[in-house]
């Protein structure tokens, strides 16, 4: 389990490369685009920003945030609708779009933990549940590494 931490803390093994939280974000934003074409501009840059508050505080392991002793939570998502403010955005996203982003950031920590952090598919399966890619998205991905 150390392994898989310090793999998701971007702490790579010498010979993987390096994958920073951008190109997450940069992940997201594909994903979610490609799973729904239809979203605008306001909704890709939503995809965007969905882990922008880990650049500002940090990004913390669910223990670490629960340890804290606050609502962790909760001070993301006010941070995250300060963000969205700042760029245009509204601070709370209607449903749908927060969903959908979700559920890309999901697809996207699987294809990270089976190309990067050395995950079998039945143990990422067991993490993250069996992602749903569309064929003509699942062969962009497999170039992650």
């Amino acid at each position: 389990m150390h392994t898989r931490v310090r793999a998701f803390s971007r702490q790579r093994e010498k010979d993987r490369p390096r994958h920073k939280r951008r190109t997450r974000a940069l992940l997201v934003c594909d994903i979610v685009t490609g799973l729904h074409p239809h979203f605008g501009p306001q909704n890709r840059l939503a995809a965007l920003l969905h882990d922008a508050p880990e650049y500002v505080i940090g990004d913390l392991i669910s223990p670490f945030k629960a340890a804290i002793g606050l609502d962790y939570k909760t001070f993301e998502v006010r941070l995250l609708g300060a963000i969205h403010r700042r760029f245009g955005l509204p601070e709370k996203l209607p449903p749908e779009t927060g969903a959908a982003i979700k559920s890309a950031d999901r697809i996207a920590a699987y294809i990270e933990a089976t190309h990067l952090a050395g995950f079998a598919i039945p143990e990422a399966e067991a993490f993250f549940g069996k992602p749903n890619i569309p064929e003509q998205l699942s062969t962009r991905f497999v170039t992650i590494e």
